[in-house]
């Protein structure tokens, strides 16, 4: 009974994964980097789409919206706006951590604490607003 309890110690602080676990990881690496990639390509499109008649579109939403009054267009385009940036900065951090957990199966070490740069670029985003 000893040294299963010692050897369940010893397996927390081992930080190299296993062949299964890395498999799975990589598995999980590529899956990220392909929903993160088509996600950028389709806010490509929602960008060239709204550059060629988005003011249509958006000024035919806000006409169908109920109790549209005068303001109802510009609250609809910072709505949109703020959905289209959150997507991206949601899509730019999934393509980063697979990119990251890729670099981490390489070099074989493992790092579980946040990363500062990750909690100043949170603190800084009401500022683009």
């Amino acid at each position: 009974m000893m040294q299963e309890e010692e050897e369940k110690e010893q397996s927390i602080f081992n930080n190299s994964p296993s062949k299964e676990e890395a498999e799975a990881l990589l598995q999980v690496s590529k899956w990220t980097r392909i929903i993160s990639v088509i996600g950028f390509g389709l806010g490509a499109y929602v960008v060239v789409s709204m550059l060629l008649e988005g003011e249509q579109k958006l000024k035919a939403f806000a006409a169908t919206m109920p109790g549209a009054v005068g303001f109802t267009y510009p609250v609809v385009v910072v709505g949109f706006f703020i959905i289209f940036f959150v997507a991206a900065l949601v899509l730019y951090y999934l393509y980063k951590s697979s990119l990251l957990l890729l670099q981490g199966l390489q070099q074989k070490v493992m790092y579980s604490y946040p990363r500062p740069s990750f909690i100043l670029e949170i603190s800084l985003l009401p500022c683009l607003f």
